[in-house]
């Protein structure tokens, strides 16, 4: 098991960790047609023996998972009794209802930070570049999954990251031209924002956050909107590369 002390506060605080179960064997070995997917898993009991995938399959862990170091090393990814993460396993047998991992190999803690309103910053936030990896939408569309790394590196004092997503605003338009039309898109403008806070560029750190559905509805009902299927966000990051938009 890993975790590299790099900190996170603000609008939400954590640790960049991950956690391997057993050896990872590099070539044509036991874990070299291993898959990846994001699950939430409850943690309410003494082991994890399934979980929910992101497409509402039920995955079942042949070899139950102590849910003890679990609850000491990553409480704070821990809501009501349940933890979302990108679990890496062998897959043994697969329908459209379940799948079963004949073995896990390890996970990765996913942030679900609050997204915070721009209009209730008290404090100017920096939008220090990011390496984006990927990014997208659940397919069950409870979540907005986005995967990025950020430098660290070992320094005389050690700082804090601090990251934080906020919603700049929302905005409507009609998805016909004519005057007429009742059905309008919605689309949600978010925001990375990041304070590198002197920290050397050394390493890349490697991180998920998911945002989900729930935030985003408590964001319409802020602004007064009523939640539609023709939801969309358009989530700004910049990067090594300059700034990136991205429509999920």
């Amino acid at each position: 098991m890993a975790a590299l002390s790099v900190s996170f506060s603000a609008l939400f605080t954590a640790l960049i960790v991950s956690c391997t179960i057993g050896s990872y064997e590099s070539g044509d070995g036991e874990h070299s047609y291993s898959t990846a997917e994001m699950a939430v898993f409850s943690t309410a009991q003494e082991k994890i023996t399934e979980g929910i995938l992101d497409d509402d399959r039920t995955i079942i862990i042949a070899s139950p998972i102590s849910t003890a170091p679990i609850k000491k090393n990553y409480s704070q990814f821990i809501h009501n009794d349940s933890i979302r993460l990108m679990f890496h396993y062998n897959k043994a047998t697969e329908n459209e209802k379940l799948t079963e991992a004949s073995s896990a190999i390890g996970f990765t803690p996913v942030y679900q930070p609050k997204v915070a309103l721009t209009d209730t910053l008290k404090t100017e936030t920096k939008t220090d570049p990011v390496n984006l990896i990927s990014a997208w939408k659940s397919k069950n569309g409870k979540y907005y999954n986005i995967n990025l790394s950020v430098k660290t590196g070992v320094a005389d004092e050690q700082k804090p990251h601090i990251l934080g997503i906020v919603c700049d605003s929302v905005s409507q338009s009609p998805l016909s031209e004519a005057s007429n039309a009742p059905m309008r898109k919605t689309t949600l403008h978010l925001r990375l924002t990041h304070d590198q806070n002197n920290m050397p560029l050394y390493y890349s750190s490697e991180l998920y956050l998911s945002i989900t559905q729930e935030q985003l509805l408590s964001i319409l009902k802020h602004y007064g909107i009523a939640p539609s299927s023709n939801t969309e966000i358009i989530f700004t990051l910049n990067t090594f590369k300059g700034e990136e938009h991205i429509r999920m």
